[in-house]
């Protein structure tokens, strides 16, 4: 059942050629030395690996250039009162529980992430870091979050 709500991904899936790898931005299988240096982990059976960075370093430089042109034309939120669109958590509620606890960590940059769609680069708001990496999880996708709700509603009814 849980197969049928998040199915894999074509980008997911192992390729052949452990030469080349395709970056998840632009699509284009591309050696990997175009790609950011590989990053250490633990797959789940705990087992080290080493794995490249997802997307090329042509496109990470595109990504940096257009985080920076946003930021430019949408500052961050001044307003004391600005609470995430999403989880409703203001400013207050984000830095009391231990997480952003030193001065420079509470600066607004680090508490409200700059959230874009990145098919068309347009600016969207500013979230907490919570919503925005919980939005790139499911890769921007409308359907895959409508089947998360499912899957929590049916848990939800279940119980």
């Amino acid at each position: 059942m849980q197969k049928e709500l998040f199915p894999i991904e074509e980008c997911y899936k192992k390729y052949d050629n452990e030469d080349a790898k395709e970056c998840l931005k632009c699509g284009i299988s591309k050696p990997l030395n175009l790609f950011s240096p590989a990053k250490p982990g633990i797959d789940k059976y705990g087992e080290r690996y080493k794995r490249p960075g997802a997307v090329c370093k042509k496109c990470t430089n595109e990504l940096s250039k257009l985080r920076v042109r946003l930021r430019e034309l949408n500052p961050f939120p001044e307003n004391i009162n600005y609470k995430c669109p999403i989880c409703e958590k203001d400013y207050e509620e984000l830095t009391s529980h231990g997480r952003y606890t030193s001065e420079f960590k509470t600066r607004a940059g680090v508490v409200w992430h700059l959230d874009h769609c990145h098919s068309t680069g347009t600016f969207r708001g500013y979230l907490c870091a919570g919503c925005n990496h919980g939005l790139g999880k499911m890769n921007d996708s409308v359907n895959c979050l409508k089947n998360a709700i499912k899957y929590l509603e049916r848990s939800i009814n279940d119980n």
